[in-house]
């Protein structure tokens, strides 16, 4: 997975870990800045998170929508019962080693490229508007992989583009690409579940391609 940044995502937000124990797993993050007790001693301002761990998963990272938020410190249970992980900051490793995080650098492409994708809609959107794909009823999943997405450059428009699933009660988005103009790609890795795409027209009225693939 491809990692852009090291934004810090809030209580509620999506977030996947990889183990080499247990392999890719998401959940939510649950508290942030909290104190575990291990046998060693107390270890504060940790992050504790729903995802679960198994022995041997410490050390791996843990991503938010393609932002760097840490590496697993431990937890409690496992991904057969259920349990919890915690993960310590990326911003206090990065200060404590003198460390930089590298990211992948994002090129803008021209016009176009987003029909590499396999599958393609298109349609017209106004401005200030929302739509919803396939429908607002979404789709559903049953299997964990990629999900990705494109708008292609359309110049004098100003379009973002969200990926939203339901949590039961609600829907709620665990990736989003904000940039400046109509270019737009987002890619994030999920558990099974109901998704729907949206894409909102911050300015400029007109018709889009929306590029995507699932799992």
């Amino acid at each position: 997975m491809s990692v852009r940044g090291l934004r810090s995502a809030i209580e509620g937000a999506s977030v996947c870990r990889s183990g080499s124990a247990s392999g890719w797993h998401c959940g939510t993050i649950a508290q942030r800045d909290t104190s575990v007790t291990y046998p060693q001693g107390v270890v504060n301002h940790l992050t504790r998170t729903t995802v679960c761990g198994n022995p041997g998963d410490s050390g791996g990272p843990f991503i938010s929508i393609e932002q760097a938020q840490g590496v697993t410190s431990g937890g409690s249970g496992d991904c057969a019962s259920g349990g919890v992980t915690y993960f310590q900051p990326i911003f206090e490793i990065l200060a404590a080693y003198g460390l930089t995080l590298k990211v992948v650098e994002i090129a803008l492409p021209g016009p176009g490229t987003c029909t590499s994708y396999p599958h393609l809609a298109t349609g017209t959107l106004n401005s200030r508007q929302s739509i919803y794909w396939p429908h607002d009823r979404g789709f559903v999943t049953t299997v964990t992989g990629t999900y990705s997405a494109c708008l292609p450059n359309d110049p004098g428009r100003d379009r973002d583009l969200y990926l939203e699933k339901w949590n039961g009660k609600a829907w709620s988005t665990v990736a989003a690409s904000e940039r400046p103009g109509s270019y737009e790609q987002i890619t994030y890795f999920g558990t099974p579940g109901r998704y729907r795409y949206r894409v909102y027209a911050e300015s400029g009225s007109g018709p889009y391609t929306l590029g995507h693939d699932e799992p």
